[in-house]
């Protein structure tokens, strides 16, 4: 089968090339929201649709306009438009949400998908890219040295913190994973114990900020905040904050990519639940209070607000999506079950009583039917492999939804 994988390496640029980086970044991102407002006004006022090919049609003219705009490599201008293109069609098609704007300073990056444009020195640990030139990259040493396997489609370069990194994305033709042969396991999604599974195994915590760390954000947030914007000193704070930041993400992501690795390989079913986060973390909306006009009711949103903040510090979302693509690669099936009443249900065998009263804790379960007790969350993870292998047939989560958009072939990292 076609595989498509992605490497990624941390760049050790020159103070020019960081330079050069910073500002094609920032062409790349005026560009997205001319195209963006252009696409926007047009169907607005004249109910006239704008595509790819009119907008890369009229690039000639904006670098006359704007000559900076020239700055840029001329592929990762086409690139953007081509990114737009497949927001509005994703749009389109149920899949995103209308296409917004890009900020300033976040998710600074461009892209170089022709090959041709690049060549790859794998021996010196070197790239060579358009209007950059030779930039090193860190890999590992000797048999720890990450090796390019297939043809090289395009290159990403992207600013994490203060540093910049490349993600090579690579198409190779690998023979056919052999099925798993490890037992079904079903994985519970929690807070207080991230992965919980329904063998006994673990807890696996995937660790995410810790009260001092939250406390040393909130600082530099501050810190920030009370700078004067187009300031040098703000231009500093902001880049402490990214970093600080950029370092947690590593390395909740390292912790996941550890666990999510082990569950494909030693597994040959992984059941899920099909969880909706972005519902589960919206703020509540406030309810009116009859008895006084124009006030609210009391409705927990700060204790909502902490439950969400938790959930998306544990990244279930990435989970999953790491689980979609791993699973296929190593030869096990990822199936996503409804999640609805598997924290009442009682996972003894041949009782089954569902209420809510059975969970008489976050912690601990007992069925009040048959008096079975157990840790809830070990009980919540029985009731989920239970759904995907004995109640009937369950929702694929390699299914279309989840690969909507994608070659049927093709998994990308």
């Amino acid at each position: 089968m076609q595989l498509l994988k992605g490497h990624r390496f941390r760049l050790d640029l020159a103070e020019s090339q960081a330079e050069f980086c910073s500002r094609t970044a920032g062409i790349c991102r005026f560009l997205r929201n001319l195209a963006l407002e252009q696409r926007s006004m047009a169907w607005k006022h004249g109910k006239h649709s704008v595509g790819y090919n009119a907008q890369a049609g009229e690039l000639a003219d904006l670098k006359v306009l704007a000559p900076w705009v020239a700055e840029a490599p001329h592929h990762c201008l086409q690139q953007v438009l081509r990114d737009l293109q497949v927001a509005f069609q994703n749009f389109f098609a149920g899949r995103a949400a209308y296409p917004a704007f890009q900020k300033k300073f976040a998710h600074d990056s461009f892209r170089f998908p022709d090959p041709k444009q690049f060549q790859v020195d794998e021996v010196r640990q070197r790239i060579k890219l358009p209007k950059l030139g030779w930039v090193p990259y860190r890999n590992g040493k000797g048999r720890h040295a990450l090796k390019l396997q297939g043809t090289i489609k395009s290159i990403t370069v992207s600013r994490e913190g203060k540093h910049w990194f490349i993600s090579i994305l690579c198409e190779a033709e690998v023979a056919e994973p052999v099925p798993v042969l490890g037992p079904a396991v079903g994985v519970d999604l929690g807070v207080a114990q991230t992965i919980t599974l329904s063998s006994g195994q673990g807890p696996i915590q995937i660790p995410g900020m810790t009260k001092a760390e939250s406390c040393r954000l909130a600082r530099i947030q501050r810190a920030f905040d009370r700078k004067r914007k187009g300031s040098i000193n703000r231009a500093k704070a902001r880049t402490r904050l990214a970093e600080f930041q950029a370092r947690i993400a590593r390395r909740r992501r390292d912790a996941v990519h550890k666990a999510t690795t082990m569950l494909a390989k030693s597994h040959s079913l992984v059941v899920i639940e099909d969880l909706r986060i972005k519902s589960m973390t919206k703020a509540p909306e406030p309810k009116p209070d009859p008895d006084k006009e124009g006030s609210f009711l009391p409705n927990g949103a700060a204790a909502k607000a902490g439950l969400n903040k938790a959930i998306l510090d544990k990244g279930w979302g990435e989970i999953r999506r790491q689980l979609e693509y791993k699973c296929r690669w190593y030869g096990s099936k990822l199936v996503a079950v409804p999640p609805a009443y598997t924290s009442q249900r009682c996972s003894a065998p041949g009782c089954g009583h569902t209420e809510e009263g059975n969970r008489t804790s976050q912690a601990e379960f007992r069925c009040l039917k048959c008096g079975h007790a157990e840790n809830a969350d070990l009980n919540a993870a029985k009731n989920i492999l239970s759904k995907g292998t004995t109640d009937g047939p369950s929702v694929s989560a390699c299914g279309a939804r989840a690969l909507a958009g994608r070659r049927s072939r093709k998994v990308a990292a």
